[in-house]
Parts: C-alpha cells; sequence; structure tokens
C-alpha cells in the first residue's frame, strides 16, 4: 500500500490484471458533423521524445503508480497539454466540422474534415490531439499517461510539417499545411475539481494541426480489397511504389524522417479512376517524425545536399508491409534490390551519390536477382470469372 492506503501494482500484475477504472463522467467524443469551434493559432512546444534533448519538467513521465488510481478524464485534467507562449495573431476563426474521416474513442488523434468561417470553399482536414480519446491502456498492460502521448504526437507532427513548409514541400511530397491552433471543450461538472489546466475550471484546451484534405485514398484501403488490388496492373503498383520511395526520400532531404512508411501513409489522388495511369502520391501522418535540423534533435543529422538514391536507401528492405502491392515475384530481399537496380540507375540524376566505399557494397552482384517482368496480366472485371494469377499478384 502507498501512503493514501491504495495498492501499488507490479508490472506482471498490471500487464495481466489491470483494467481502466470506470469513467462514468467522461464527454462522449463530440467531433462530430456540425460541431462548431472557436480556434486560435497556437505554438507547440519543441518535439521532444526519443532523440531530442531532455524534456522540460512539464512533460516528463508523470508517477506511474498515480495513473494506476485515477480515470482517464480525471489524468488528463490533473496533467493538462503544455503550456507555450502566446502566438502572435490573437484572431479567433470560426470552424465548421463538415464530417468524419477517422474518429473513435481511443484511436488516438482525432481526424475530421472541416471548414474556416472566413475561407468557407477550402475544405480542410483537422487532426485533433486530444488525450481524453486516445487508449488509456499501454499494449503490454497498465495505464498510459496518455496527455505525455498526445503532447508528443502534436509535437513531432507541428514540427515535421513546418520544416516541409518551409521547404516548399507541403502541397507538392506532402498535404498543405495551414498551421497548429487550439480550442477550448467545455468539462463536465462533476470533473471541473481536477482541471488544473486554467483559471477557469470549466473549459480545457485542446491542440490541433490544418491540412488540405486530398481528394485520395490510401494503399492500406486498396490493398483491403483483393480484386481492387489485382484489378490494377503490377507494372503500374511497382510504378506507384517507386512514386512513394521517391516522396520519402524527398521528405528526408528536407529535414523530416518519417519513420513509418507504411500502406496506411502513402495517398493517391484522386480517389478512383486511375488503375491504368499514375496518380499523384502523397505522404501523410507525421506524429512520430523526426525534424533533424531541429536544435532540440541529438540523433544523427544528416543533411544530404539531395535526395538519397531509393536504390540506395531501400537495400535490403523488401517492404513487406506493402505486402500484396509488390508482385509476389519481387516479395524477397534479392529479386527486391534487383528491381531497384532496374528502376534507378547507381548515378540517377537528382539524387545523392553514394561515397566509393558504399558503391562497391551497394554494387555488389550478389546481393541481387533479376527477375524480368512477366506479361501484363488483363485487367480484372468484376464478374469475369477468371482466377487470380498468383505468380503476377
Amino acid at each position: 500500500m502507498d501512503s493514501n492506503g491504495r495498492k501499488i501494482w507490479t508490472n506482471s500484475e498490471a500487464w495481466s490484471l489491470w483494467e481502466p477504472l470506470p469513467d462514468t463522467n467522461k464527454p462522449g467524443l463530440p467531433y462530430r458533423p456540425g460541431l462548431r469551434l472557436s480556434i486560435r493559432r497556437h505554438m507547440p512546444r519543441p518535439p521532444f521524445g526519443n532523440y531530442y534533448k531532455s524534456e522540460r519538467p512539464t512533460r516528463t513521465e508523470a508517477d506511474r503508480q498515480e495513473k494506476f488510481h485515477r480515470t482517464q478524464s480525471e489524468w488528463c485534467l490533473m496533467r493538462p497539454p503544455s503550456i507555450s507562449p502566446p502566438h502572435p495573431d490573437p484572431v479567433v476563426e470560426g470552424l465548421q466540422v463538415i464530417d468524419e474521416v477517422a474518429c473513435e474513442d481511443g484511436r488516438g488523434a482525432q481526424l475530421v474534415r472541416c471548414r474556416l468561417d472566413t475561407d468557407p470553399e477550402r475544405i480542410m482536414v483537422a487532426k485533433i490531439y486530444d488525450a481524453f480519446y486516445y487508449d488509456y491502456m499501454l499494449p503490454v498492460g497498465g495505464p498510459c499517461d496518455v496527455t505525455r502521448v498526445a503532447d508528443n504526437h502534436y509535437s513531432r507532427e507541428a514540427a515535421a510539417y513546418e520544416a516541409l513548409a518551409d521547404a516548399k514541400a507541403d502541397g507538392r511530397l506532402v498535404p498543405k499545411y495551414y498551421g497548429s491552433w487550439t480550442f477550448n471543450l467545455p468539462v463536465p461538472d462533476a470533473l471541473q475539481s481536477f482541471n488544473s489546466s486554467s483559471s477557469d475550471s470549466t473549459i480545457r484546451p485542446v491542440h490541433m494541426i490544418l491540412m488540405e484534405w486530398i481528394e485520395g485514398i490510401s494503399i492500406d484501403k486498396l490493398l483491403q480489397d483483393e480484386r481492387t488490388v489485382k484489378s490494377i496492373e503490377p507494372a503500374l503498383r511497382l510504378k506507384i511504389l517507386a512514386k512513394a520511395m521517391e516522396v520519402f526520400c524527398m521528405v528526408e532531404s528536407c529535414g523530416v524522417r518519417h519513420n513509418d512508411l507504411a500502406p496506411r501513409n502513402v495517398v493517391l489522388s484522386p480517389a478512383y479512376g486511375w488503375t491504368t495511369r499514375m496518380p499523384a502520391v502523397f505522404l501523410i501522418d507525421f506524429n512520430v517524425a523526426d525534424t533533424t535540423r531541429s536544435p532540440y534533435y541529438q540523433g544523427k543529422k544528416v543533411t544530404p545536399p539531395l535526395p538519397i538514391n531509393p536504390r540506395h536507401r531501400f537495400f535490403h528492405h523488401y517492404m513487406p508491409e506493402f505486402g500484396r502491392w509488390i508482385p509476389r515475384r519481387y516479395r524477397k530481399s534479392t529479386t527486391f534490390n534487383g528491381w531497384l537496380s532496374t528502376r534507378w540507375a547507381p548515378d540517377e540524376e537528382g539524387f545523392l551519390l553514394p561515397n566509393p566505399t558504399d558503391r562497391e557494397y551497394y554494387e555488389n552482384e550478389v546481393y541481387y536477382e533479376c527477375v524480368p517482368h512477366g506479361p501484363d496480366s488483363p485487367l480484372w472485371t468484376p464478374g469475369c470469372g477468371r482466377p487470380f494469377d498468383d505468380d503476377e499478384y
């Protein structure tokens, strides 16, 4: 027992026995169509966490045992988002939620389509880092410091988009960035005694970023339907993957290491009608990204003048997370390296040249198995009854 007579939880007990306390006063998820918010610009705290300098005291890991004995709502109000200097622009904007993109209690950041009252024709996406609706239980068991996690995601993603906007990469490689913002939500009466976020216990602050709404579809969404994947020529799937890899390398050359190149984070635009032609490719979701030119970043600061050649950046990494998107013949390291070698030359124009030592390593023939493209399968048409061609699929 602790000094307050409460149980002290061990790791093994947390993993197997602990469950979140009933949170009967927690408000329902508010991010629904028609919601109106008064928002103002916000200056995020510097990014923190892995590879960054020590955190300020306001965002150090909280007392572990305290979390076991608090509901999520109580915890979020006792440990509010970080305080930052006020933004020089004090103007308050009106925002209206149009519809949900990805909203669910426990998913982490919430995504909605929205518009500003001052620019009603422009459709945007708001990514909202509200710790009330993060998952309060860690994957291994035990409570999660959700306010710290939400702050971490917000600080990293805002820093990444600021760097990409400065490099004029937003709207080209990633969605156009419209800044970081904050707004207030009401606090239920039964929870106001826990609120330490401001002098007004009836409200709590929430942070978000605004970015361009792209009419598109993620590769992850396409992979959920085998027939859709099969309807796209294998050669076109590889061209799209190659473009995503180039975008990833270009983003890195802007000083942002994405750290999560996965099908859910690659968006193709438009959403439909391009199965026989090349769509635009965008990279999204920078909440675990590193901004390598930040003065707070302590990791390896490699900032080459040109993007790294994807042939070298993805050498020996055959992208298993993309699964069926990659034709079967290229789903092992040596054949994937062989495809890389046919797609990009060692001295490909516009990309960084490797030093002599690296070049000798990359060009070692033992690492390559060049498999020629098979004949393209005809497009699959629903109802035609043609079985899947496993060799190409």
